[in-house]
C-alpha cells in the first residue's frame, strides 16, 4: 500500500500572489523519506528559518531571517506560511525565492520559488514575502483512499518545519512507529515489522511487516502510527500517521502469513 505527501507552494509579494513554479528540493524529499524510515525519535527535518532572494542573475539579493509564522495547521488543508519584511537598500528584480533551514553555518533549501514574471523593487522600497506552504495527501493504491481524520503526518511535517516538534509535552518525529489492521474503527489485528527502508533516489520510504491471524479478520482499514514520545512520562505517545480506507472489505484468513509494505513517496 502506497501513498504521497503532495506540496504546493504559493508566494504573495506585499499582499499580491505572483505565479511561478514551487520546487521542493531534494535535500526536503531526502530529509523526509530518512526521518520516516529511521529509528524511533530519530530527528532528521529541520526547521525553516531563513528566506533568500534571488535577482534575473541569478545573484543572491537578501539573506532574511524569517520574521513571522503564520500557523495554518488547524486548517483543510493544513499550511503554513513564512513571512520576511524589509526596505530595499538597491534596485533589482525579484525572480527566485528560497527557504533555508540554516543549522549553524550550514544552509538547507527546503523550497524554491522561480518566478514566472520578475518582479521589480527599488531603493527604499518597502517588501513583504509570504512563502506558504501546503501539504495534502493522496492514496497510490488502487482502490483505497485516504482517510483524513486518523492521518496526521502532514499536520506535523508541517509542525516541524516552524520549529514545533515539541507541543505540550509531546515530542512528534515522522518515524514509522507501528501498523494496525482496523474495521472501521476497531482494531482488529496487529503487524510485525520486519524492516524500514528509504530511497532518495526515488524518494520513498517503507515499512515491510507480516501477520498470521489466528482467525479470519474482515478489514477495510490499514493504519500506520508514527512515532511520539511524552517527555513527563517518558513513554510512547504515537500519533495516527496515515491511515487508508480500502473501497470494499477485505479478509485475511486462519494461519495464513500476509506481508504488508507501506510506502509513503514524496
Amino acid at each position: 500500500m502506497s501513498y504521497q505527501l503532495k506540496i504546493n507552494g504559493k508566494v504573495s509579494i506585499n499582499g499580491k500572489e505572483v505565479k511561478g513554479l514551487n520546487s521542493p528540493t531534494e535535500t526536503f524529499k531526502d530529509d523526509v523519506v530518512t526521518e520516516i524510515a529511521s529509528p524511533e525519535k530519530t530527528s532528521v527535518v529541520k526547521a525553516i528559518n531563513r528566506m533568500k532572494i534571488y535577482d534575473d542573475t541569478g545573484t543572491l539579493q537578501e539573506d532574511l531571517a524569517i520574521s513571522k509564522i503564520f500557523d495554518n495547521t488547524s486548517e483543510s488543508p493544513p499550511n503554513v506560511v513564512f513571512r520576511v519584511s524589509y526596505t530595499a537598500t538597491k534596485t533589482y528584480n525579484i525572480a527566485r525565492i528560497d527557504l533555508i533551514a540554516r543549522v549553524d553555518t550550514t544552509d538547507y533549501v527546503y523550497f524554491s520559488y522561480t518566478l514566472d514574471t520578475p518582479v521589480s523593487v527599488d531603493v527604499d522600497y518597502g517588501v513583504r514575502i509570504d512563502y506558504k506552504i501546503t501539504i495534502t495527501m493522496t492514496a497510490l493504491t488502487t482502490n483505497t483512499s485516504i482517510d483524513s481524520a486518523y492521518t496526521k503526518i502532514n499536520y506535523y511535517l508541517l509542525k516541524i518545519l516552524i520549529g514545533s516538534r515539541t507541543i505540550g509535552d509531546v515530542e512528534y518525529y515522522l518515524n514509522f512507529y507501528h501498523l494496525e489492521i482496523w474495521s472501521d474503527t476497531t482494531k482488529v489485528g496487529d503487524v510485525t515489522e520486519e524492516s524500514r527502508t528509504y530511497d532518495t533516489t526515488n524518494n520513498y520510504a517503507e515499512y515491510k511487516g507480516k501477520i498470521t491471524p489466528t482467525s479470519d479478520i474482515s478489514y477495510n482499514k490499514v493504519v500506520m502510527h508514527c512515532m511520539g514520545w511524552d517527555t513527563v512520562a517518558n513513554d510512547y505517545a504515537p500519533y495516527y500517521g496515515v491511515t487508508l480506507s480500502l473501497s470494499s472489505p477485505d479478509t485475511l484468513y486462519t494461519d495464513v502469513t500476509y506481508t504488508f509494505y507501506f510506502r509513503i513517496k514524496i
